[in-house]
């Protein structure tokens, strides 16, 4: 059958909030820039991602400086999740509000399933899943919390194209617990995955990433 055409109103919404996009990545300051070299992200990715940094007033009504982590998806941003840029700020992840236009089945990372000659790696937060995109692996990613149940169904079908799955998700309680649920999913589903064991005193991906630690070997 014929493709269905997006509306004015998804090509109006889309290209507002591209625009912002830019104008947050255009607003990285040295000091947001140092802070992500520190977690071992490169200006390469910050520039292809268009990694960047909020403001006050803007569309989703918060005042908060955070960073902000795009979603692409087929060239062109579809929605953000803002993280704090400070330890005090709470709460951790802010995600942009859906509306009748957004794709609520679309999880982080689906400009990386073009790579599917590696496992697919399953990530929980942000830097997590920065961390595996720069080392070329495909992932998909919660930004913090859990799938909806629309983004699981997009995520057990995204794994059907890979050799096996990676959940590697915090060290901690929750993160445990998000491990037993989504690998009883997938065993249901006969996916074959592993679980990545992230080596103390490192409490998740990233930080073991910052300290130079090799993804293969997790």
């Amino acid at each position: 059958g014929a493709e269905t055409q997006p509306s004015r109103d998804w090509i109006k919404a889309t290209g507002q909030l591209n625009n912002l996009i830019q104008k947050w990545h255009e607003a990285l300051s040295t000091e947001i820039i140092d802070y992500l070299h520190a977690r071992r992200i490169t200006d390469e990715t910050i520039s292809a991602l268009k990694i960047g940094y909020t403001g006050c007033g803007e569309p989703d009504g918060y005042c908060a400086r955070r960073i902000s982590i795009p979603y692409w998806k087929n060239g062109y941003v579809y929605s953000y999740v803002a993280r704090a840029s400070q330890p005090a700020q709470e709460p951790k992840y802010l995600k942009r509000r859906n509306d009748d236009l957004s794709d609520r089945a679309a999880p982080w990372g689906l400009h990386t399933l073009d790579r599917t000659d590696r496992p697919l790696v399953i990530a929980e937060g942000a830097f997590d899943a920065l961390s595996f995109y720069q080392e070329a692996y495909p992932v998909l990613a919660t930004m913090g919390g859990h799938f909806s149940r629309d983004q699981l169904a997009t995520v057990l079908a995204a794994a059907q194209s890979f050799p096996a799955v990676y959940l590697t998700f915090d060290a901690d309680a929750p993160g445990a617990d998000f491990t037993l649920q989504l690998a009883r999913t997938l065993f249901l589903h006969h996916i074959p995955f592993k679980i990545a064991s992230i080596s103390k005193p490192h409490k998740d991906v990233s930080d073991y990433y910052a300290a130079g630690g090799d993804m293969q070997t997790l």
